[in-house]
């Protein structure tokens, strides 16, 4: 982890009482940079493999025109700098997610889903029968889900042609979630939670008794939480459920925002009520509430360390500690209704009605939760991320007999844990070594090693050694693309007598 990034620049120690022998600090929020775009930001940005930064936004003018019916969509580097745009006929309210490959899919009022290439090149569109309010979400063979105005669910091929449809009573505003087994969770405005098989069959039903806005999130116990009417539901997505409803826990206002999921399990939600609500998951009792100054439409997100990141219609962007205390806020200069979200890096990203996309140095990565932010993951794909502890069982494995990260159920000799980090099948036997050697260069020994990048828990670390006792940390590169599979490179100068053995150490970085 960076130091840069972690430390929050403390400018003023400001006396706000003393009770008890407690000072109040108050810090500046960190903010990186801001990217000024040209129409309102309500949509929830998206990062994806290689750090790049997309977004969507409301209306431009044209400057010569005054024509205002233009619309685009971002792509920036991490730093900040535009890469690309790429023109859409109407709003994208909704959030981007970035496929494996590295396709981004967009929705829009236009009507249409647009698939486009990392350097911003239309591969296909699909044109639904109505305004798309929804975020896209993808599963594992790439297929591409979302809701629309026309009351249907839609389920693409990843090459853009329909798979099927399912019907509800009304418009589906809420983004589908993805579950483990590839079912998809989603609400819609006729008030019903649905869960239907990745085939478009009903697994069955749950009526709320008010409009869903709220996106669905999805609990490693399979427990499914989403926001209906001024509440906040927890249900049990067990197709044989005895009882569906685990517990309400009601706000007092909309619940618009969908919740995330914190390291320990606690739940989030904003409500139209102004508050930000934590919630213990095992009753659903409220633990503690944060009171912005406006209503709360934009989903939390949750870091590693604890951290919970928001807007707020006050025109605020707020960062409070897992106990419900303001570590810093910053004032934009309109609503704050586009949820946060938090890169790898830790760094966050949101965006504001006054025409700005904003990011701030975050004390830590996503917490490792099934559900830490809007959408699952940075690439908003709607699903559950990959962890160890399900890696081998997903994978066809005995779960009591060969999960331990140094178990070799391919007897090569490499452990389960390598295979994971290096996104190889645990029964896959492994021929080259790892690091691999690469053509040598002009400034010495290069060796290459491939990088899994949905692997959130894993730290890649080599080593260099002049005895095999005393081991040294070494700096790598990981290249450049938009994929999720990419390598890390390292060069020996051998100048150094240090650069006689390398290794890679593979490490599983624990929920702090």
């Amino acid at each position: 982890m960076n130091p840069k990034r972690t430390a929050l620049a403390i400018t003023a120690a400001t006396l706000a009482g003393i009770s008890g022998g407690l000072f109040a600090l108050e810090t500046t929020a960190p903010l990186e940079w801001s990217f000024p775009t040209e129409g309102a930001v309500y949509s929830p940005p998206a990062v994806g493999w290689d750090g790049t930064v997309y977004v969507g936004s409301g209306a431009k003018t044209d400057s010569e025109t005054d024509e205002t019916d233009l619309f685009d969509f971002y792509a920036l580097t991490p730093g900040g700098q535009k890469k690309w745009t790429f023109p859409v006929d109407d709003w994208v309210q909704s959030s981007p997610a970035v496929g494996p490959d590295g396709t981004i899919y967009i929705t829009s009022w236009d009507f249409f889903i647009y698939a486009v290439e990392p350097d911003g090149i239309l591969r296909w569109l699909y044109d639904a029968d109505g305004f798309i309010f929804s975020s896209p979400a993808v599963d594992r063979d790439g297929n591409v889900y979302f809701g629309a105005g026309d009351d249907y669910l839609y389920a693409l091929d990843p090459d853009g042609f329909l798979r099927w449809v399912f019907q509800t009573g009304d418009w589906i505003e809420a983004s589908p979630a993805i579950g483990p087994e590839g079912e998809v969770y989603f609400g819609s405005w006729d008030g019903y939670l649905y869960a239907v098989s990745s085939e478009g069959e009903l697994l069955w039903e749950y009526f709320a008794g008010d409009v869903i806005f709220s996106s669905p999130a999805i609990a490693e116990d399979g427990t499914v939480y989403f926001g209906s009417g001024n509440s906040l539901f927890a249900v049990d997505s067990d197709v044989d459920a005895d009882e569906r409803v685990r517990w309400i826990f009601e706000t007092g206002s909309l619940v618009d925002s969908s919740p995330a999921i914190g390291p320990d399990g606690s739940v989030y939600v904003g409500s139209a009520d102004g508050n930000l609500h934590a919630i213990d998951p095992n009753d659903g009792e409220e633990i503690w509430s944060f009171a912005a100054g406006r209503e709360i439409y934009s989903s939390p997100a949750v870091a590693s360390g604890g951290t919970v990141y928001f807007g707020s219609g006050d025109n605020h962007f707020y960062a409070v500690d897992a106990g419900g205390e303001l570590l810093w806020k910053h004032e934009t200069g309109d609503w704050v209704d586009s949820s946060p979200v938090i890169g790898p890096d830790g760094m966050v990203y949101v965006g504001s009605f006054d025409h700005t996309l904003y990011a701030f140095s975050g004390e830590s990565p996503p917490a490792l939760s099934a559900w830490p932010q809007f959408a699952a993951d940075s690439t908003r794909i709607g699903r559950q991320q990959k962890y160890f502890p399900t890696w081998l069982e997903r994978a066809g494995g005995n779960p009591d007999e060969s999960t331990a990260p140094h178990e070799d159920p391919a007897g090569d000799g490499v452990p389960n844990l390598l295979k994971y980090a290096l996104g190889i099948s645990p029964f896959t036997p492994v021929v080259a070594p790892y690091p691999e050697p690469l053509e040598s260069t002009g400034t010495g020994l290069a060796f290459g090693f491939p990088i899994d990048r949905t692997r959130r828990d894993i730290i890649y670390a080599p080593q260099v050694s002049q005895d095999l006792e005393t081991w040294e940390d070494i700096e790598f590169r990981t290249m450049e693309n938009p994929e999720a599979i990419t390598r890390g490179e390292i060069t020996l100068s051998g100048s150094s007598p240090n650069d006689r053995f390398l290794r890679l150490r593979i490490l599983l970085r624990d929920d702090s």
